[in-house]
């Protein structure tokens, strides 16, 4: 199905938990977190920069590929 958007926080915030709890080492975690959130956030911002709509869009299929279904501006 198709990938939504807006849980990408709530997923950052479980990863930065199940991080701390194995490597105890909160410079070790934030520097795995800001690897992470650069790595997901670079191509949304590439696309906002691209994007005549100056928007994320509503869906997105695999690997971020274009949902002709979806609306390609979030509300």
């Amino acid at each position: 199905g198709p990938e939504w958007l807006w849980p990408l926080g709530y997923y950052f915030i479980a990863k930065k938990n199940v991080l701390f709890m194995i490597l105890k080492d909160k410079q070790k975690v934030k520097n795995e977190m800001m690897n992470l959130i650069n790595e997901k956030l670079i191509p949304h911002y590439n696309h906002l920069m691209n994007s005549n709509w100056r928007s994320l869009p509503e869906l997105t299929n695999e690997k971020g590929t274009e949902c002709y279904s979806s609306c390609p501006s979030q509300a």
